[in-house]
């Protein structure tokens, strides 16, 4: 088993060592699960979708104002 009792050497005497002094263990509270956000992602991904499609015309139309330019 382990000791129970912790000693130090002080020149010629054994002294006794005081408990060190520990936080009572405390645990933290459940997580809790994150509401439904399925609207939300949703609405970001059609977002997503269409930035993309955004970004798409705007590559698109530079090229069609040089063909024209010409």
């Amino acid at each position: 088993p382990p000791p129970v009792k912790f000693v130090s050497l002080q020149g010629d005497r054994i002294l006794e060592q005081p408990k060190v002094a520990r936080p009572q263990h405390r645990t933290s509270p459940p997580e809790t699960p994150p509401p439904d956000l399925s609207h939300a992602e949703q609405a970001f991904l059609d977002g997503l979708e269409e930035m993309e499609d955004y970004e798409e015309l705007e590559e698109e139309e530079p090229h069609h104002a040089a063909e024209e330019s010409h």
